[in-house]
């Protein structure tokens, strides 16, 4: 699947109910286990910081994606994605990815899930094999965690102010 420009669809779908009918055909059609929406948090106990800041990092993504579809299918022209606190966790979770990543529009970030999918797995292994945090990894976790939870509270921020 190509990369849909977001603002360019945003607009269209704003003024076009057929061409949102797409968004909406396409959110029908993903096939989504009933646990995706589960709180992951549960499962935060057993997995090593470091692992936990990569699955924040995947999930921001994740989330990015589907409230951009959720605006899509509703006809709304805003964006309620926060672009550059994005892009900022994904630098951090991604250090090799660097300066590479401005040349990506947000919606191209999936490209991203499986290299931190494999971090993700990485770390579990490490856990497993009863390998201990150094302090980097502590530190990368805390750096990670720090822009996750930054993101987060600015779509929310953003998503209360539209409510009122």
């Amino acid at each position: 699947m190509s990369v849909i420009k977001f603002e360019e669809a945003a607009k269209e779908a704003a003024r076009n109910e057929e061409f949102r009918e797409i968004f909406r055909t396409m959110e029908q059609n993903l096939k989504l286990p009933e646990t995706a929406f589960q709180d992951a948090s549960m499962s935060r106990i057993y997995i090593s910081k470091l692992a936990w800041a990569y699955y924040s990092a995947y999930s921001a993504i994740i989330m990015n994606a589907v409230i951009r579809l959720q605006a899509l299918k509703n006809g709304i022209d805003k964006d309620f994605t926060d672009k550059e606190r994005l892009r900022g966790l994904i630098k951090e979770a991604l250090p090799s990815v660097g300066d590479k990543i401005d040349e990506f529009d947000t919606g191209a970030y999936y490209y991203f899930l499986e290299t931190i999918e494999d971090m993700i797995l990485r770390e579990c292994e490490k856990t497993l094999k009863g390998e201990e945090a150094d302090q980097e990894s502590m530190e990368k976790a805390a750096a990670i965690i720090k822009k996750a939870s930054e993101l987060k509270n600015s779509i929310t921020k953003e998503g209360a102010e539209m409510r009122s």
